[in-house]
């Protein structure tokens, strides 16, 4: 049997060319997460893995869509071997798990999505500390202003409302009102 498996890491990503390309291939079933694929449990996956019996095929575009840790696809691999699974990559078709070149290439690329996952991360905050060192901070804006915080604060002082209370009245978290009174503004 041909399992498919598609993932995306966020909700504002398409896998639609993923599974398209998965229904050419002629996948019986497909299971897809939205998740990012570095130590996060992916429950459609687990399902597929769950499902994968000797001498079924497990197909996906490429290597990444599988996980971002080397480590990890490292240890997938050998399972999948231990129990009959291949796997097959549409875009990297020369993966072919079954032969030492194959593997050989599958731990290339799982190396190389590893890789990319770190460069990323560092991109990030590279871009995140050029902005802090001009005096912006990244995140979402506060969601209450001044005045609102210099009141919160007072309430919180008076002590005559409950954490939620005051919380309600505000729409915010326990976290944010404790982060708001314990500011210095």
């Amino acid at each position: 049997m041909k399992l498919g498996y598609a993932r995306v890491s966020t909700k504002h990503q398409s896998m639609e060319y993923q599974i398209e390309n998965l229904k050419k291939e002629g996948c019986e079933k497909i299971f897809s997460d939205t998740i990012t694929g570095y130590n996060k449990p992916k429950p459609q996956f687990k399902q597929m893995l769950s499902e994968a019996r000797a001498g079924d095929t497990i197909i996906s575009t490429t290597v990444c869509r599988l996980g971002r840790g080397s480590k990890d696809l490292f240890f997938l691999l050998d399972e999948l071997e231990e129990r009959g699974i291949k796997l097959f990559f549409i875009n990297n078709p020369e993966l072919d798990t079954r032969s030492a070149n194959g593997r050989f290439f599958f731990q290339l690329n799982a190396i190389y999505a590893e890789n990319e996952r770190m460069r990323t991360i560092e991109r990030v905050n590279l871009t995140l500390d050029a902005r802090r060192a001009r005096g912006k901070l990244g995140g979402r804006p506060g969601k209450l202003n001044e005045k609102q915080i210099r009141r919160l604060k007072d309430l919180y002082d008076e002590k005559r409302l409950s954490l939620k209370e005051l919380c309600f009245m505000y729409e915010i978290s326990k976290p944010t009102l404790y982060k708001y009174v314990r500011s210095n503004n």
